[in-house]
């Protein structure tokens, strides 16, 4: 743990959800990133054979 002497319970558990709050942040940040790249990637759409309408079967 990073705390110091003298901190009190209190003092301790709002420094723990602080932190917390700031990794939480940071993923939703990175995840925001991947999200921005994905959208930017052009996708093409996929040829699909079948058969024609009216072919013998």
């Amino acid at each position: 743990m990073d705390h110091f002497n003298g901190i009190t319970p209190e003092e301790r558990w709002k420094n723990d959800i602080l932190n917390e709050l700031r990794a939480i942040r940071q993923h939703l940040e990175r995840n925001a990133q991947a999200v921005e790249t994905v959208e930017e990637i052009e996708i093409k759409p996929v040829q699909r054979r079948g058969r024609r309408k009216g072919a013998a079967v």
